[in-house]
């Protein structure tokens, strides 16, 4: 669960319409047809009580899976529209979708759910491919690349793998012909959000979804073009304020972060609603652990971090650091039905070196004594001759030979307790 907030200005209180939405029978109901990052579908009872009754035109900058557009348009608040996001190839789906819909259909029947098939129509250039051809290949690759992901290179290839699902459902026939009926006379654009202050005027309703601002360091997104920076959010808000200076109807949903609370809490109204994130969840046989870790005073163990997707297991990392101490234990890998345990190699030959350094420097060490003794007792003889003097430098020699030995194997196990 992670806070999110909601900003509205000039909203009168409608009557809950919820309760209308969900008596709508399924075959008969509009719903993303699309996975999206960031989709509003689960927040749509908390945000109920916030949209306005009645407005002029509605506006989403930041359409995406377009919920809440679907959602209004359902409970009969919607007279006129504008829908737009700067994702061209998605608003090319909606409006052959609004436009052509039966030939879609048609065209995503022939579609199957196979790895060449997937990889060959991803390597597909959009821009030469018939109308209907490139919203089929955006709708199906949408519904069967990994978690739904949209994400390109620098040259604007989308690049997001297959995904393992058992049978995912490429096209649903009937939520389409529900989406293209509220699609009907709704303006479509591909622009950037500025573009609104462009075309939104007094009276009008704006609901802005930007990409969220991730609460911690390590928490993104990871499903766009391109990410949404401070510098975007702070352009936002200033388009926040000219929109309420207007008077149009303004609300804003995005992650509760420092930055997003600095900027709208002294002037807006906020709200604080919870959003149900499954970071770590269980569906069918997919499991994702993100982290999971522990920190005591000065000793940071971290237990486990791996991520399961269908039949692959792969565990990344489990080790554990206590004090100056680092050991890594293993790591492994699941494909299919074979099981390959692979240990870390390096983790093996500092313990074979650290136990092989401090036994030779143990060794050495007694050798160098016992040579040292032998050496003096002889020295110290009676009848101590020439002959007996060169025995005597031979040993003498030998030890401090060995004495070396010893302080440098020593010396490698002194570092590899360090390590």
């Amino acid at each position: 669960m992670s806070p999110y907030m909601a900003s509205l200005r000039h909203y009168s209180a409608p009557s809950p319409a919820m309760d209308h939405f969900q008596s709508i029978p399924p075959e008969r109901r509009a719903e993303p047809f699309v996975k999206w990052a960031g989709g509003k579908k689960r927040m749509l009872g908390a945000f109920d009580s916030l949209f306005p009754s009645h407005f002029e035109t509605y506006h989403e900058p930041f359409l995406g899976g377009g919920a809440v557009f679907l959602y209004l348009a359902h409970v009969g608040r919607i007279q006129s529209s504008l829908l737009s996001d700067s994702n061209e190839e998605l608003m090319h789906l909606y409006r052959v979708i609004r436009d052509d819909v039966e030939h879609m259909i048609a065209e995503l029947a022939q579609y199957p759910y196979e790895k060449d098939f997937y990889y060959a129509t991803r390597a597909l250039n959009p821009q030469e491919l018939a109308p209907v051809e490139r919203a089929a290949r955006m709708l199906y690759l949408n519904r069967t690349c990994f978690n739904g992901l949209y994400r390109v290179n620098r040259k604007g290839q989308f690049n997001v793998p297959i995904g393992r699902y058992e049978r995912p459902t490429i096209c649903n026939a009937s939520n389409l012909r529900n989406v293209s009926a509220l699609l009907q006379g709704v303006e479509l654009q591909a622009w950037d959000f500025g573009a609104v202050l462009d075309v939104a005027r007094p009276g009008d309703f704006v609901y802005l979804d930007p990409p969220y601002q991730p609460i911690s360091a390590v928490q993104t997104s990871g499903s766009t073009q391109e990410s949404f920076s401070d510098s975007q959010h702070g352009k936002l808000f200033e388009i926040f304020r000219v929109l309420d200076r207007r008077g149009c109807m303004v609300m804003l949903s995005t992650a509760s972060t420092p930055l997003i609370r600095q900027l709208y809490s002294r002037r807006y109204d906020v709200r604080s609603v919870q959003y149900p994130r499954n970071a770590s969840r269980r569906t069918g046989r997919r499991l994702a652990t993100l982290l999971t870790f522990r920190r005591t005073g000065r000793r940071l163990a971290t237990l486990l971090t791996f991520r399961r997707t269908g039949r692959r297991l792969a565990t990344l990392l489990t080790f554990r650091r206590t004090g100056r101490r680092f050991a890594a234990f293993f790591a492994f890998r699941r494909t299919g039905r074979g099981l390959l345990v692979t240990t870390f190699f390096f983790r093996g030959l500092l313990l074979a070196g650290g136990a092989t350094s401090l036994l030779t420097g143990a060794g050495c060490l007694l050798v160098s004594t016992i040579l040292s003794f032998v050496g003096f007792a002889l020295s110290v003889a009676p009848g101590f001759t020439s002959r007996t003097s060169g025995f005597c430098t031979t040993f003498f020699a030998s030890s401090g030979f060995f004495r070396t030995i010893g302080f440098l194997a020593t010396l490698g196990f002194s570092l590899f307790v360090i390590l």
